[in-house]
């Protein structure tokens, strides 16, 4: 069960943590922005900002003992072709960002050119400490007594390897009197590991009593722009994805469908209903147990609108609801590269 709660410039999100289960979960919420600036120049990876008056090295990642990120901050564009993108911050000066774009070209990017005049604003990363509780009173998730006794825990996915079914990769856990760990990693405290913003991620509650997640953050009002790694030309490829704002989008509304470009859609049209190409994976709403598959599959009829497997003759894109605060999968067929998915504004109805 998800509620939502919310005014200007801040609000609370609350999630349920079904007890015995694994929960698939996000968090559709922000922490509050630094500071704002205006771009004068672009390079490939590179944003000036004249005058803007930044404290050198203020937003730098910083790597801490074992490797762990430290102050983690992303940079959004706030106006022009790339409103709704973000990207971790490398390294700053008092005028210039240095980004990690993955590949991308911020002066030839395929929503468009980042400008002269379009505007930003820089944020620091959730991380398991500040969204799960940085000490003994604060942690809301079953603390393990020592590193044998296994409680419950935080596990991220690599969302870089290419693959269905895919584990998570990280399992983060709290040990009582010593802090956050990952396991396998020895006495490194993880605390300040990053989580993205609209990151997927997992919590598995081991004892039987549900919990309540609440963040207190800033909404998103604004459209928010996700990347959807697609497949390779031999393996298909699970993404976990979520909701980056806190209103819940209809389907056919969600941005996943482009009905004037198709080539152009985030989940490529499938032929017929016995030849599915792109597909949505949801988890049900309170579906109790570990290592779930997920319980409902959906896909884009060509010329129809979407289908769920199972009811072929029923077109679902008015009724199936994508909610805050829950993880989803699309799975790129073989060959289907990777899109950027721009979710719109939902409107609140």
């Amino acid at each position: 069960m998800v509620e939502l709660a919310s005014s200007p410039p801040a609000g609370y999100f609350a999630v349920e943590l079904n007890g015995a289960s694994d929960n698939h979960v996000s968090v559709p919420l922000f922490r509050a922005a630094t500071t704002y600036a205006k771009v004068t120049a672009v390079q490939p990876n590179q944003i000036i900002c004249a005058a803007a008056g930044f404290t050198p090295r203020r937003f730098a990642t910083g790597i801490g003992p074992g490797g762990v990120p430290q102050g983690a901050y992303h940079v959004e564009f706030t106006s022009g072709h790339l409103k709704g993108v973000s990207y971790r911050i490398l390294d700053n000066s008092g005028d210039g960002i240095v980004v990690e774009t993955e590949g991308d070209d911020l002066t030839a990017h395929p929503l468009g050119a980042l400008a002269f005049g379009d505007t930003v604003r820089i944020r620091p990363a959730w991380t398991v400490g500040s969204l799960f509780g940085n000490n003994e009173d604060e942690v809301i998730i079953e603390k393990q007594p020592n590193d044998f006794v296994i409680k419950d825990s935080v596990l991220l996915y690599d969302q870089d390897r290419v693959g269905t079914n895919k584990a998570p990769s990280r399992e983060f856990f709290y040990v009582e009197g010593e802090g956050w760990r990952v396991r396998g990693g020895g006495v490194i405290d993880m605390g300040e590991q990053p989580i993205g913003a609209g990151e997927p991620f997992l919590v598995r509650r081991k004892g039987m009593e549900a919990l309540s997640m609440i963040v207190v953050g800033v909404p998103l009002r604004e459209q928010a722009v996700v990347f959807v790694q697609g497949a390779s030309a031999t393996q298909s490829n699970d993404f976990y994805v979520a909701l980056a704002q806190a209103e819940p989008v209809r389907l056919n509304a969600s941005g996943l469908v482009d009905a004037v470009t198709p080539s152009q859609s985030v989940v490529q049209s499938s032929p017929s209903i016995l030849r599915r190409t792109d597909l949505l994976l949801e988890w049900a709403n309170g579906q109790a147990g570990f290592n779930r598959a997920p319980a409902r599959i959906y896909y884009y009829l060509a010329g129809q609108g979407w289908r769920q497997a199972g009811s072929a003759s029923t077109t679902v894109g008015n009724d199936v609801i994508l909610e805050p605060g829950r993880a989803y999968i699309i799975r790129k067929a073989i060959g289907n590269p990777g899109k950027d998915w721009v979710q719109p504004m939902p409107v609140t109805e």
